[in-house]
């Protein structure tokens, strides 16, 4: 028996004319507070309102159909914003610079490191950072 396999499912819907539901809400999100701006501040000053509209339809017009890599910017902002809001730790470990400058009382001496660093390690440890390393670029 045959079946077919449904293709594009992530694709949205056309729901009014050629603009998904989401887009339809944005552009009409912005025509509204245009028609708003342009009813309030364009009988007080014309420019200024034409600026206010052209920055809400910008604001709309790009929420609606901008897209990065094939992620709705809505999307990319809701992902700006977690990974700003959500905490991190940086842990940094000191070590010795070849030749460090200590101050003592107003004298400078020169103090130099080891000559040779014993690092512990097996040869399986670095094969699988190795890999690792690779597989995250790759």
């Amino acid at each position: 028996m045959n079946f077919t396999i449904p293709q594009f499912i992530e694709m949205e819907s056309k729901i009014v004319g050629p603009l998904t539901f989401r887009q339809f809400v944005f552009v009409a999100a912005g025509v509204t507070i245009s028609f708003l701006i342009y009813f309030t501040v364009g009988r007080a000053s014309m420019p200024l309102a034409l600026a206010l509209i052209a920055v809400v339809g910008g604001g709309a017009g790009t929420l609606a159909f901008v897209k990065i890599d094939g992620i709705n910017i809505v999307k990319v902002i809701q992902h700006y914003v977690a990974f700003a809001m959500a905490p991190r730790i940086f842990l940094w470990q000191g070590f010795n610079l070849p030749n460090q400058r200590v101050v003592d009382q107003g004298t400078i001496t020169l103090q130099k490191a080891p000559t040779t660093v014993k690092i512990g390690s097996s040869p399986k440890k670095n094969n699988w950072r190795r890999i690792r390393d690779y597989m995250e670029t790759a």
